[in-house]
């Protein structure tokens, strides 16, 4: 765990004026892997209904413009009605209840969902303001049913995604988990992402690296 993510969590927080209490925010940790599970459906859902009032709720600012030029360039190309069904996790997909041993989760094999990392960056404006930033791995066989003439078409694939979602404290006030997009690297790239080799790139900032090679429909075309 990095140290930081507790820090920014449990120590550096501002206190209740009422009570003079530090005002310690959860870890969140056991909940990662359903928050990055859910913001993944959705995201795809709503890409491929046309849905722009809930990507803008899900998505981080950057991938909800991006969705939505999307949209409008399937519309323009005349584009019938498509969905997008996650016909299933690919692995094992532990219950719940064990994912509240979350020290435990990186010991359990073949696991469908898994937090690869999960790191704080300060944020230079603001008291107690930090930028989480968590990457999820998921491996599931997703399908797109497209409606041609009244006859749907359906293409499935198969697909390991890295979701990467972010949320903003500012002033020690928590948002909400956004997602910022998926990416699909190579094993040894996603290596030297994380580990700040690529390009001479810090690990905080790889996001920039992978951006023209986001795939917001998680590798499926839209």
């Amino acid at each position: 765990m990095d140290a930081r993510l507790i820090y920014a969590t449990k120590w550096d927080v501002p206190k209740d004026k009422r009570t003079g209490r530090s005002k310690r925010q959860p870890l969140e940790m056991s909940s990662r892997l359903s928050v990055a599970t859910l913001l993944h459906r959705k995201l795809n859902e709503n890409l491929a209904a046309g849905n722009t009032r809930v990507l803008n709720l899900v998505c981080a600012s950057g991938l909800s413009k991006h969705c939505k030029d999307l949209i409008n360039s399937a519309k323009d190309r005349g584009h019938g009605q498509r969905d997008w069904v996650l016909v299933r996790y690919e692995g094992i997909n532990y219950p719940e209840w064990l994912r509240r041993f979350w020290p435990l989760m990186p010991l359990l094999p073949n696991a469908a969902v898994r937090v690869v990392s999960d790191r704080v960056i300060a944020i230079p404006f603001g008291k107690q303001s930090y930028l989480r930033e968590c990457i999820v791995r998921i491996k599931s066989i997703q399908a797109m049913r497209i409606h041609l003439a009244g006859k749907p078409s359906i293409r499935q694939e198969r697909h390991t995604e890295y979701v990467v979602m972010q949320k903003m404290n500012i002033n020690g006030e928590p948002g909400d988990w956004k997602i910022w997009g998926t990416i699909d690297p190579s094993t040894k790239e996603l290596e030297d992402i994380l580990t700040g080799k690529a390009g001479g790139v810090a690990p905080n900032s790889f996001l920039q690296e992978f951006k023209s090679r986001m795939s917001t429909m998680s590798g499926m075309n839209f």
